[in-house]
Parts: C-alpha cells; sequence; structure tokens
C-alpha cells in the first residue's frame, strides 16, 4: 500500500469521543483533500496503545492519540512525534453508581476504563492517588475496550465506576449515573488529543505532514464557523443522535480546541512523571521535547495560514 506522495493515508484514531471533531470534520468537509491529501482514512481502533501499535507496523503514518500511549511507545522503542495538541488537558469525568457518594466508596470496587496506557487508565489513576487510593489495589481498574464498552460496563453493572469523555459522558448522566469528578475544570497541562506522525513518515513527507496539520486546524474552523454542521459530524462519528447530548457536547468541547493547537513541555512532563511513579524503563532519563515537535505549526502560524482560516471568527 502506498503511503505518501498522494498515496492511500490511514489516520488512526483511539476513541469515539468529540475531542477528535476537527479531524472528523477535515475528512467529512473535503479538507484533507483541499490541502493536497487526497486519499485519506480514518479508522477507529479502541484505546491509545492499539493506535500506537498499528502505527509502529509502518502502515499507519498519522495517529490521533494521547501522550499516555505515545510517550511510551516512543520509550520501547517506537518513533512517533507529537506534531499537535488539539486538547491540552484532560477532558473527561469519573462517572459512579448512584449509591456512591465519594470517591472513597469505590474502595474495594472496580472502575472501567478503555484501556491499559491510554487517556481513561492515567485519569483513574490520577483520580484515585489524588482521594489516598491505590489503583489495583484499593480499587480494580478493569480493560473494557473502549468508550461503548465502558458505558456498556456501567449499565450492565460489570464496574461500579467509569472513566469516560463526551459524549459518553452525557450518555451515562442520561442514564441515571452521577458524575462525581470532572477533570476538565482542573485544567492540568496534558496532551489528551494528540495528533502524532511517524518520525521516518515525517523526515521523507514534511510537506505531507504539514498539509495533515492543515486540515486539523481548517477542520477546527468550521466547528466554530459551522456548529450544525459540526454537530452532525460529531453526531456521525459518535453514534449519537439525542440531539440534547449532541448539544451540550458540542459546547463542551468548544472550550478546549485552541486555534493553534501547540503541544506543551509541562503536559508531556505530567505523562513522564506518572511512567516513572510507574517504574516504566527509560522514563527517568527522557525529556520532554524528544516527543513532540512544534516546528510544523510554527511555520503554518508564521505563514499566516492560521490567520487566514480563522478570519471573522472571534
Amino acid at each position: 500500500m502506498a503511503q505518501g506522495a498522494g498515496g492511500h493515508i490511514r489516520v488512526a484514531y483511539a476513541s469515539i469521543a468529540a475531542n477528535f471533531a476537527q479531524t472528523f470534520i477535515a475528512k467529512e468537509a473535503g479538507l484533507f483533500d483541499k490541502y493536497g491529501l487526497k486519499n485519506v482514512e480514518l479508522i477507529y481502533l479502541g484505546g491509545g496503545s492499539m493506535v500506537s501499535q498499528a502505527m509502529a507496523s509502518g502502515d499507519v503514518p498519522f495517529g490521533l492519540v494521547a501522550g499516555s500511549s505515545l510517550v511510551p511507545a516512543d520509550l520501547a522503542g517506537s518513533n512517533d512525534i507529537l506534531i499537535a495538541t488539539p486538547v491540552a488537558t484532560v477532558t473527561m469525568s469519573l462517572f459512579v453508581r448512584k449509591d456512591i457518594k465519594a470517591v472513597q466508596d469505590l474502595k474495594g470496587l472496580a472502575v472501567g476504563i478503555s484501556r491499559f496506557g491510554s487517556s481513561t487508565d492515567l485519569s483513574a489513576r490520577y483520580i484515585l492517588k489524588r482521594f489516598n487510593l491505590v489503583p489495583g489495589k484499593d480499587v480494580n481498574i478493569l480493560q473494557l475496550g473502549g468508550m461503548p464498552e465502558v458505558l456498556a460496563g456501567m449499565v450492565n453493572g460489570a464496574v461500579a465506576g467509569g472513566v469516560t469523555s463526551m459524549p459518553t459522558s452525557l450518555k451515562l448522566k442520561k442514564a441515571g449515573f452521577i458524575e462525581l469528578v470532572d477533570l476538565g475544570s482542573l485544567g492540568f497541562a496534558y496532551p489528551h488529543a494528540g495528533a502524532a506522525v511517524r518520525g521516518a513518515f515525517l523526515k521523507a513527507n514534511r510537506e505531507e505532514t504539514k498539509n495533515f496539520l492543515k486540515g486539523i486546524i481548517a477542520g477546527t474552523a468550521v466547528y466554530f464557523k459551522d456548529k450544525e454542521y459540526a454537530k452532525k459530524v460529531i453526531a456521525k462519528y459518535t453514534r449519537t443522535t439525542d440531539p440534547e447530548i449532541l448539544e451540550e457536547t458540542y459546547n463542551y468541547q468548544a472550550r478546549y480546541f485552541p486555534r493553534i493547537p501547540y503541544t506543551s513541555r509541562e503536559g508531556v512532563q505530567v505523562v513522564l512523571d506518572d511512567l516513572i511513579a510507574r517504574n516504566i524503563p527509560k522514563a527517568k532519563e527522557a525529556k520532554p521535547e524528544q516527543f513532540y515537535d512544534n516546528s510544523l505549526l510554527k511555520e503554518l502560524e508564521e505563514s499566516g495560514f492560521i490567520a487566514q482560516v480563522f478570519a471573522g471568527i472571534k
């Protein structure tokens, strides 16, 4: 299969979530085509670790993935680079059964996540530690596969709590579950929804990689310019039909989509600190800068491209 040079380009994404709405819009609105990528295929793979594995195979040059998946994969030998962070804080929530009133009430119970090493995993561990609970000891963490599976696990009682993002969080709320912790409100830096490229592909196809970023940025502009169209795209990719959920999801995500999605050193350090705490090999010696490259975004900013696509948007 051809990759690059106008060939078939696969983009794997880690979660059925509105965090990736910019890229979904870029595909649906023909923006990748507009900027020279004529055969982009979006592929859903449940969990960031699955995306990292697909990128390591060489067949998938681009991935929409969190830093919690990319960084350990790189430490293990992959060469994937974050080239943008369209969502730079954790926009997830911990939902629980009605009888659970505090995080401490989860002791002895299980919390569902998508996959180990994902943002849901990091989020669950962060919350439990913040409330003096030991992940895996005081509270069992179950890997369920993806957002739909976490939702199903909550509904069928397999887990007492689950870490989810929009619109799954709103589906849980409508189903009668309680939001116990909104991580988005904490606002700490973290590459939650990152756009990554294989290092070898970037080296050989810098202009195509820049065109991929153009699609994402233009997709963000469409998100703000055309709310109804954005909601239609979110509905398609997240399998959501409830108008109220789509409206709330759109408004929630709009708070977290930057015009220039630079990756922050601080956010990558959060990932490294978590890996160091879990004794992941090589994490202590690693530097945040080896996992991201903001130079392509900087070139697009300095060229005036970003200002042009956002012209007229307040």
